[in-house]
């Protein structure tokens, strides 16, 4: 099992903002106790989230608090349980690769309303363009959520969270 997204979620008190920082999965790393691998994202099978942790801690020195892990199918339903999502920007391209994939018709354009199979087709598309493309999906799938969460009301994020907050794991 490898993870196929590491994002560090930071919060930047002092200007009030959220900053995400991805890791590239492929990116040539020193795992430690297990030495180079060609892969960032082999840690977690080495030694899950702390070997992880650990090595991007060790590589890219910085300093990781606290994990969230999240696995597709939750990742799924908490876009769906908060209504989807509306993505800025989708390319034709992304959307027909997302319409092939998922057997859903999607749009392109500036604002793209994504369920949330779309969303995670979307988050996941790397044949594309490159890495850093799909990285930079994943953090505006990730803002979008923050967004969303932003308008959905207490009530409703109250209801989503006792939904999903038992199926993530967390240190």
């Amino acid at each position: 099992q490898r993870s196929d997204s590491m994002i560090l979620f930071s919060i930047d008190s002092k200007n009030r903002e959220i900053k995400l920082t991805s890791f590239l999965r492929d990116s040539y790393v020193y795992i430690p106790s297990k030495g180079y691998n060609t892969k960032l994202n082999a840690a977690f099978n080495y030694g899950g989230a702390q070997l992880l942790m650990d090595t991007i801690e060790y590589n890219f020195g910085v300093d990781i608090d606290d994990y969230v892990m999240v696995d597709y199918d939750v990742f799924i339903d908490l876009v769906n349980l908060l209504g989807g999502i509306t993505i800025n920007d989708v390319t034709e391209k992304e959307a027909k690769f997302i319409n092939k994939t998922t057997r859903h018709t999607v749009d392109y354009g500036e604002s793209v309303h994504l369920n949330g199979a779309e969303a995670l087709v979307y988050c996941r598309i790397r044949k594309l363009d490159s890495d850093y493309m799909r990285t930079y999906r994943q953090r505006k799938v990730i803002s979008a959520l923050i967004g969303q969460t932003k308008t959905a009301g207490i009530p409703k994020l109250i209801s989503t969270l006792k939904d999903v907050f038992p199926l993530i794991e967390t240190d």
